[in-house]
């Protein structure tokens, strides 16, 4: 699979629309493939963190994340933390959450 198949797949799979075949750009913003693999592995922790139900206070917290523009850096990721940290009630899980999930960005 190329890149540009790859990001087209996980950019359909977090609600972008797919580039067509004139070349139009989608409507949605886009992130770098190993920016959403990062995101990834984060919502695995979160789901550990906060139960079953975590898979779709992630899938939420990705649109809100992508919605706020383009992200091309790793530094763009610890926003999309603070999003989830704050479905987190407990501080002391909070701050454990954001401390491991912090360790993926650094990665």
């Amino acid at each position: 699979m190329s890149p540009r198949e790859e990001v087209s797949l996980l950019a359909i799979r977090w609600g972008a629309k797919a580039a067509n075949d004139d070349n139009e750009m989608p409507d949605a913003h886009r992130a770098l493939p190993v920016l959403l693999r990062i995101c990834a592995t984060i919502d695995r922790l979160f789901v550990v963190e906060v139960g079953p139900f975590g898979t779709r206070l992630a899938e939420d917290a990705r649109a809100a994340w992508l919605a706020s523009g383009n992200k091309n850096r790793p530094s763009d990721v610890e926003g999309y933390v603070a999003l989830l940290a704050a479905n987190i009630g407990d501080r002391e899980q909070r701050d454990a959450f954001v401390a491991e999930a912090m360790e993926c960005i650094r990665l």
